[in-house]
């Protein structure tokens, strides 16, 4: 599902637009819920570390380096015949999330009831950063379990 279009290209450094992606797309279901890092990338910082739009696809590749399993890699898992999906940063998922509408993210919390998923920003040593669909987020411990709503950038 497309939640972010522009006229004016963007840049999701590394994706396979690069600088010059114009859409975001999420897929509309959770891939399920597991912790942010396992590995060593739960207790130290994941360099490089940014909440900005166009840092989901770098964070997500820098969270593989260091996580044997986790957030970042159920979300790269091929889907829908596509294999460029990514954890979205913190800006990336408010952005989806403020087009989805309250109690709705990636397909669950549509009962009502409020639902959250990780984003690929970290808040510091040992926490990463989450969004919820009642229009909250914060930071929870990297060994937390969390939603995963995966996102991938594209030109046309």
């Amino acid at each position: 599902m497309v939640f972010f279009a522009s006229s004016k290209s963007f840049a999701e450094a590394g994706s396979v637009c690069d600088s010059a992606c114009h859409f975001l797309e999420a897929q509309t279901v959770s891939v399920g819920s597991v912790p942010w890092c396992v590995g060593s990338g739960a207790s130290e910082y994941v360099q490089p570390n940014d909440t900005t739009l166009g840092s989901g696809y770098s964070n997500t590749q820098a969270m593989l380096q260091v996580c044997t399993s986790g957030a970042a890699n159920s979300a790269v898992a091929p889907s829908g015949g596509l294999s460029d999906w990514f954890l979205p940063s913190q800006v990336e998922l408010w952005g989806f999330n403020d087009w989805s509408g309250p109690g709705v993210l990636c397909g669950f919390g549509a009962g009502g009831g409020e639902a959250a998923a990780w984003t690929s920003s970290e808040n510091g040593k040992n926490a990463a950063d989450w969004v919820g669909s009642g229009d909250t987020g914060g930071s929870l411990p990297k060994s937390s379990y969390d939603n995963v709503c995966p996102i991938r950038a594209f030109s046309s």
